[in-house]
Formats: C-alpha cells, structure tokens, sequence
C-alpha cells in the first residue's frame, strides 16, 4: 500500500513477540517478500483495544484495519466504539471484518 508508516497492535504477548520477529525477516529482505518500504512498520505494540487510555495513546491514520478479532474481546461494541476514532477524520478509512458462527 505504500505505507509512510505502519503501527502494529495485539492483546496477547505471545502475538506480538511472533509479529516483531516477523517485521525483523520482513526488514532483513523486503525485495524477496515484495515489501517497498520495510523500515515503515515501525511499532509493534502490546494493549487492549478496549483500554481506553492505550487507546487514545495510539496515533490516528489513513487507514485502520482489523481482521477478525474485535469479536474476540467480549464487547464488540465496545472495540468498535474505540477502534473508529483511530481513522483520521479526514479521508481515514475504517476497515473491519467480524466473522460470526
């Protein structure tokens, strides 16, 4: 996507410590994964999406994506709640998959 930027967050630490093991492969080979800019995944954070103060602590961005998770915090409304005001107000876009059983 051509990201200047990129910020990573998970709940669990076990998460987080395989997705910072992966950004070092990603940054040790960009052109053989096919990523142009490696050094903008900068941060790979630890916190809940439904801890308000982690929350409003995060930066706001062009593009916020989540895949599959929110349902798993036990108040999807809630991680909806606080996970849409990450967007930038301006031309931020939110984007957001729910898999229900």
């Amino acid at each position: 996507l051509g990201a200047a930027r990129v910020v990573s967050l998970d709940y669990q630490q076990a998460s987080v410590e395989t997705t910072r093991l992966l950004r070092k492969h990603v940054q040790q080979a960009p052109e053989a994964l096919g990523v142009g800019n490696a050094d903008a995944w900068e941060e790979v954070l630890q916190g809940s999406i439904l801890d308000q103060a982690f929350v409003d602590d995060l930066p706001r961005s062009d593009l916020v994506y989540s895949y599959g998770v929110l349902h798993h915090t036990g108040d999807v409304w809630g991680a909806l709640r606080n996970i849409a005001p990450l967007a930038a107000v301006q031309n931020g876009l939110l984007l957001v998959s729910i898999h229900v059983a």
